[in-house]
């Protein structure tokens, strides 16, 4: 909401040149919805700083996110297979028992 404030901590994905002092402003969808002023300017973290590591790291993440949409995948179709079962052992439609045979003439 206009008015309100906060402090925050941002991490930068690439370089650029920052002072302290320096105003700026976050644009989303070609809005603005934050400004603000650099209050301070803290030490590298430990944060990815080659463009190596960021591509390592975002490939991590897609690889932990294929695993758990594979393992829900697979969940469905136990589901879907167990859903297919006929409840109590009973036999699905048109598996009936062939007739039983004559006995022998004599």
């Amino acid at each position: 909401m206009p008015g309100d404030n906060f402090t925050c901590k941002l991490n930068l994905s690439y370089n650029l040149p920052l002072y302290q002092g320096q105003r700026f402003a976050l644009r989303e969808g070609g809005k603005t919805v934050a400004a603000g002023v650099i209050s301070k300017i803290l030490p590298d973290e430990v944060a990815p700083t080659s463009k190596k590591q960021i591509l390592d790291k975002q490939e991590a993440a897609e690889k932990k996110q294929k695993e758990a949409d594979d393992s829900k995948a697979a969940a469905a179709a136990k589901t879907a297979a167990a859903a297919a079962k006929p409840a109590g052992g009973a036999k699905p439609a048109g598996g009936a028992k062939p007739a039983a045979k004559a006995p022998p003439k004599k």
